[in-house]
Parts: structure tokens; sequence; C-alpha cells
């Protein structure tokens, strides 16, 4: 699920969700959408989005050119026998970075989901207690298990998303 808005009218946005995603569905008020390719809105002050699909929309392109919000998260995220919804506030491209530290906090034995997205291709991350990889695309998705009470220090030689999902 990807939930955005505006806080400003006559905002344009283009979203592009990545190749391997079928079947979406945005809701804009009482209007659904579905689309399977690029996608132009025009949003005005207050206007909100919400996207939907059953694939994992991580990579999406949004461009606007004035600043808005976006949100985004899953529901019924399965861990044993608990089920949890998760939401975070996403930050602009502009301010991804090339260094972090992640701890995981030990809340199940099976370890936290790292998941990072590379701004650049060709974009090489190194993180305790890995082997060194190569993200060769742009918006590449890269996916690593933090086990439970372990830390990593990320090193990237472009700007990163790194989103941790706590288990």
């Amino acid at each position: 699920m990807m939930h955005f808005h505006s806080c400003y009218t006559g905002n344009d946005c283009l979203l592009k969700v990545p190749d391997h995603v079928e079947n979406v569905r945005m809701c804009r008020g009482r209007k659904f959408i579905h689309t399977e390719e690029t996608t132009n809105l025009s949003m005005d002050a207050l206007d909100s989005i919400q996207i939907e699909t059953t694939y994992d929309l991580t990579g999406t392109y949004i461009y606007s050119d004035k600043p808005i919000t976006v949100i985004v998260g899953s529901r019924n995220v399965t861990n044993g026998d608990v089920i949890a919804h998760t939401v975070e506030q996403l930050v602009p491209s502009s301010h991804w970075g090339t260094e972090f530290v992640l701890k995981n906090l030990g809340t199940s034995g099976y370890g936290d989901i790292i998941k990072m997205v590379s701004s650049w291709s060709n974009t090489t991350v190194k993180m305790n207690g890995y082997n060194s990889f190569e993200m060769t695309t742009e918006r590449q998705t890269t996916v690593k298990r933090l086990d439970q009470g372990h830390w990593t220090y990320i090193k990237a030689s472009n700007p990163i998303q790194v989103n941790i999902r706590r288990s």
C-alpha cells in the first residue's frame, strides 16, 4: 500500500510502478483507477491518493513538481502468531544517505528485514557481517536479514534508501 497527498493546488505528479507489478488499484476520493502503466496525476490542495496491489511496490518512481508526503505500509504482515500492520513515511530521494547503522532489537528469533533501494546504477554497498555487493541499476532493490541481537554498519558509494521491517 502507498498513500500520498499534496498541500498545494495544481501539483502535477508522475507515478511509475516497477515492471513486475501488475493490477494496481488507485483510490482517489470515491474514484477507483486500475492501471499497469505510468500514470500522470494532477492534485489539488489536500488531495490524497491511495495505491494498492498484492505486489511489492519497492522501486516505484514518483515525481512531483511540488512537495508531497508519501506514506507506505503493509496490512496483515504475519510473524508466527502475530499479525501486524506497518506504516512509515518515505524520505525524498534528495535526502537519501550513504551511511547507516542498524541494530536488531531482538523482538523475535527470525530477525529484521532490511530493504535497500539504489538511487544510481553501479552503487557498491558494504555491510558489516555481509559480503560487499553491487546494485547495478537505478532503483534496484536488495533485501537482507539482520539476525536477532546483531547490528550492521552500511556504507554505500552512492545514496541509497534503507528501510527496516521489525519482526
